[in-house]
């Protein structure tokens, strides 16, 4: 996903592009509901988190410690590199790749990072980024492994091409161990994952190759998650916290809703929102379409049942636009990318009461 840093994150159209099409099959989004500017007080104060030498940047993941994980174009914008960003200090962490898609629960609290290892030309495997530098995970025997999420036990979900390189299994990595837990489907990958071991992500089974269904799995047993009762369930799950509320989305009469699950009750986020983290208090960012005829992206902010647009939630003169956001901690601060200065540049927001 780094190798397309920008597009890989921005709607083309009316489409989803084809990194994130890769959880989610049919690609459409729709008219939307856009939020209530200023809906929410608490304001942010916002860090410019920089590049590798290159001209733009974005930040995919934050630990409670404020360590942020991105990408970033190096010199002559030639190549993209995950990155660490510690204590105003950026890291390369080049040959490593990151999951580089936000709340998934891409750094853990002890600066744990997952994501994979390209070892040839087509071919990789899961991999993470710790204290002893790369850790390398393997695969389920495919060709390709990308682990997408890491807890704070140092468990990982996250799926991998079997023999073959035919179906993609979801695989939960722990204590050395990679098991394969696909177990509903052809086909499923997992995108989520909290520190019980409680995996979530999607699933492909019989009724069709379009057709993407939400899951969780809890205690060695994949369960389908159907929010919306929908036709074919087309859905899918991105993230749980420990609480374990699972957020996602799923399709509903050909319009994209936001969801969160708790106990089997689903909240409705509204029409094409598109939650990718959750804290520990039920805050949750993610990106929202505005626009009628084309989606123009826009980060949100869920907190006490109100939806708020971030770009409200900053101070008017920074200078900047925010496209996205990816993640949130539990101290509340958010990271995405945005444009400041004509460049697209990763962001670090901070809540004011937590500056002062």
């Amino acid at each position: 996903m780094n190798d397309l840093l920008f597009g890989a994150f921005t709607r083309v159209g009316n489409k989803w592009p084809q990194s994130v099409c890769h959880r989610l099959v049919a690609c459409y989004v729709a008219i939307l509901l856009v939020p209530a500017a200023n809906a929410f007080g608490q304001g942010f104060n916002i860090t410019q988190i920089g590049t590798l030498g290159g001209e733009q940047s974005l930040a995919s993941g934050v630990n409670n410690r404020g360590d942020v994980v991105g990408s970033s174009f190096t010199a002559g914008n030639l190549a993209s590199h995950t990155f660490v960003y510690r204590k105003g200090v950026l890291r390369d962490l080049h040959p490593f790749v990151d999951s580089g898609f936000g709340g998934s629960g891409g750094i853990n609290n002890s600066g744990q990072i997952a994501g994979w290892l390209t070892t040839a030309p087509g071919a990789a495997v899961a991999a993470f980024y710790g204290a002893n530098g790369i850790t390398v995970m393997g695969s389920l025997g495919g060709f390709w492994a990308v682990a997408e999420a890491v807890n704070n036990v140092g468990q990982l979900a996250g799926w991998s091409y079997l023999p073959g390189n035919a179906n993609t299994h979801a695989f939960l990595y722990s204590d050395g161990v990679m098991t394969d837990i696909g177990l509903l489907g052809h086909a499923s990958f997992a995108s989520g994952l909290n520190d019980f071991g409680v995996v979530v992500g999607g699933f492909i089974d019989d009724r069709g190759a379009s057709t993407q269904h939400a899951f969780v799995y809890r205690d060695g047993v994949m369960s389908e998650l159907d929010p919306f009762n929908g036709t074919n369930n087309l859905s899918m799950a991105v993230g749980i916290n420990n609480v374990g509320q699972v957020i996602g989305w799923g399709l509903v009469e050909d319009n994209w809703r936001g969801f969160v699950e708790f106990n089997g009750a689903i909240t409705e986020l509204g029409s094409n929102y598109f939650p990718y983290s959750i804290n520990e208090s039920g805050q949750i960012v993610g990106d929202y379409c505005a626009g009628t005829s084309y989606c123009i992206e826009h980060p949100f902010l869920y907190t006490n049942g109100t939806l708020t647009d971030l770009n409200d939630l900053i101070p008017r003169n920074s200078g900047w636009e925010l496209l996205t956001a990816f993640d949130i901690n539990d101290r509340g601060q958010i990271v995405g990318h945005g444009i400041r200065d004509g460049k697209f540049r990763a962001y670090l927001l901070t809540p004011e009461s937590k500056t002062k």
